[in-house]
């Protein structure tokens, strides 16, 4: 019934919080040093990203799975 409905949106929001992921880990800018507060708030930021592009893929996969015992869910889409 709603298979494929939100694949393409769960796989950018997904593929967007990779990307801000790996920075955490990938060379620093140039214009940030190690060990600085500026490096931190920096990781700080690209783990928000990461975050914010998950919580809509986490809600519409919530609500995947809800819809195996509450098929009404889906009532106002349309399949």
């Amino acid at each position: 019934m709603t298979r494929g409905l939100f694949e393409a949106e769960l796989r950018k929001r997904l593929d967007e919080a990779l990307a801000e992921r790996r920075l955490i880990d990938a060379p620093l800018p140039p214009e940030i040093r190690v060990d600085t507060p500026e490096e931190y708030a920096y990781k700080e930021d690209r783990l928000r990203r990461a975050e914010c592009a998950t919580t809509e893929a986490r809600l519409l996969l919530d609500l995947r799975s809800a819809s195996a015992f509450l098929p009404e869910i889906w009532r106002d889409f349309l399949v």
